[in-house]
């Protein structure tokens, strides 16, 4: 299950690398980035976030004085290069649309901490938000990594994760297990595509595999598997 999760959320950072590097088509939206982690000094386990393991448990360390791993290859989900287009996994060569704005945040209820609040936040926390605040919210992790380019630490935690850039601000928040409430009235991942327009409204840009929504320079992004049209994974990122 841990596996999956690592190779949604490197799917994802493809995903959303490239969907940034567009001003107006996200174009090409698919692939992974490169991996290569070291392995943790204190026994932790080194992963390979483009699929399969070569993780070797040494024991369980304790939370919280875990050290944040180096994973020199790995990419941020909010910048880098991303992978190349992949037609095996359904996202090669898709390109997202640009539509119609959704309804403006006055014109719908505002959740407890969701997309129409301000600002938008997503599992109650908003981009901006200090690491602090996020381990006040969410508790001790449950593994830290570093990825790069830019430099981000991934606070990962069972069904979503954390990055937290350089300064101590949350980056982007990123969630791929079924089951963990977005926080966004009943959104969650699993949930049909169309569940996520009907709470949100039209995205500003769409495609087979995404839904983009833009406001206030933080957008989040709903990442659709083409097969069963169902939500993969929701991120919510700041604007550069």
């Amino acid at each position: 299950m841990r596996n999956g999760r690592i190779r949604m959320l490197a799917k994802s950072a493809a995903l959303l690398t490239l969907c940034i590097a567009s001003a107006s088509v996200l174009a090409g939206c698919g692939g992974q980035g490169a991996s290569d982690r070291t392995e943790r000094p204190s026994g932790a386990a080194a992963e390979d976030p483009s699929g399969g393991s070569d993780r070797t448990e040494t024991g369980q360390p304790d939370k919280a004085a875990q050290t944040p791993r180096e994973s020199d290859g790995a990419k941020s989900p909010i910048g880098g290069t991303g992978g190349a287009a992949s037609a095996a996994d359904g996202t090669g060569g898709s390109g997202v649309e640009p539509t119609a704005a959704g309804d403006p945040p006055d014109a719908r209820p505002a959740e407890d901490g969701g997309w129409f609040t301000d600002p938008p936040a997503l599992l109650g926390l908003s981009v901006g938000a200090s690491e602090a605040e996020a381990k006040e919210r969410f508790g001790e992790p449950s593994d830290i990594y570093r990825l790069y380019d830019p430099p981000v630490t991934v606070l990962e935690y069972e069904g979503f994760a954390v990055g937290i850039g350089s300064d101590g601000r949350v980056r982007y928040l990123a969630i791929d297990g079924e089951g963990v409430s977005a926080g966004i009235g009943d959104l969650a991942v699993g949930d049909a595509a169309d569940e996520a327009i009907a709470a949100l409204g039209e995205p500003d840009q769409a495609s087979d595999t995404v839904l983009l929504y833009r406001r206030d320079d933080v957008s989040l992004k709903f990442d659709i598997d083409p097969e069963t049209k169902r939500i993969a994974s929701i991120i919510l990122f700041g604007e550069p």
